[in-house]
């Protein structure tokens, strides 16, 4: 049996801990194939980095990670965000543009490989350049119609547009929104909806294309709803503690992904998911080891 291949394309950066002077290589679609990768799964990056130190310092991270990637290079830095926690370890970013990563080129080479695709995870941020959202939008329609192509919206600051998120939507099957994201939708698109059940109504009426929704409400717990708006899951957010949350939403996606693509049921991945966001935020950074 091949091999099932999963892509992140889209930022990779840099998180940047001023209060605790280190830092660790971050991007959400970074964060997502190196989850994927840690569980086994042939997972390749896809983004851009400058000519700089903090360039060949990503490069090396992920080698040493021995996380495949197409890491084009570019005139621009490479990216990066300062960080900023508060006393319960929720993050604020500070990101800068423009980075590398906002010229994400497209090739054949590309689009050969997102035709192999089992599955692809991108977001709303490295779509704030229209260099790159042309080239994310355009890799994401080239997998095969049956891949799993996951939206993990991640809004942040004022880097999205209505438009963005409407064909960005209109691209994905599956959608990740955490408490925060699914509020503000109805806001972005001009929905009436104003309550969770009615926002999960709308996603389905006018994005049928979407078949699953993952919603992550912190320690509220999570759940895990069909095409039909149908809960077929629902999680406590385990007890532990919480030296930061960053990442925590791209590991959950990742293992939830990973586990569905291996073939196991919508429970066990819901659960394999809710313990390594766990994990994550039991430990600094986004992308601690495990097994």
């Amino acid at each position: 049996m091949k091999e099932q291949l999963e892509l992140g394309i889209g930022e990779v950066l840099w998180d940047i801990f001023p209060a605790k002077t280190f830092q660790f290589m971050g991007g959400a679609p970074a964060n997502f194939v190196f989850h994927t990768a840690q569980m086994g799964l042939q997972s390749l990056l896809i983004s851009a980095v400058g000519k700089d130190n903090l360039g060949l310092a990503l490069r090396k991270e992920l080698e040493q990670h021995q996380i495949k990637h197409h890491l084009q290079t570019t005139d621009y830095e490479t990216g990066s965000v300062l960080v900023s926690l508060d006393l319960n370890g929720i993050p604020s970013y500070e990101i800068k543009e423009p980075v590398a990563w906002d010229f994400i080129d497209i090739n054949e080479n590309l689009v050969a490989v997102a035709k192999q695709a089992a599955a692809i995870c991108f977001g709303s941020l490295a779509q704030r350049n229209e260099h790159s959202h042309k080239t994310i939008l355009k890799i994401v329609n080239s997998t095969p119609s049956n891949a799993l192509r996951i939206l993990d919206i991640n809004l942040r600051q004022h880097y999205y547009t209505k438009s963005i998120i409407e064909s960005s939507m209109q691209a994905c099957n599956v959608l990740k929104l955490n408490e925060v994201e699914i509020m503000q939708l109805p806001i972005i698109l001009n929905w009436t909806a104003d309550k969770e059940s009615s926002i999960i109504t709308h996603i389905n009426q006018y994005y049928p294309n979407i078949h699953t929704l993952m919603l992550t409400k912190g320690a509220e717990g999570s759940s895990i709803y069909n095409q039909e708006g149908i809960c077929l899951s629902t999680l406590g957010t385990p007890n532990t503690t919480i030296v930061d949350t960053v990442g925590a939403g791209d590991a959950f996606t990742a293992a939830f992904v990973a586990c569905i693509l291996k073939g196991h049921s919508i429970a066990a991945a819901h659960q394999k998911a809710v313990e390594l966001a766990a994990f994550v935020c039991s430990q600094a950074g986004a992308i601690p080891l495990h097994s």
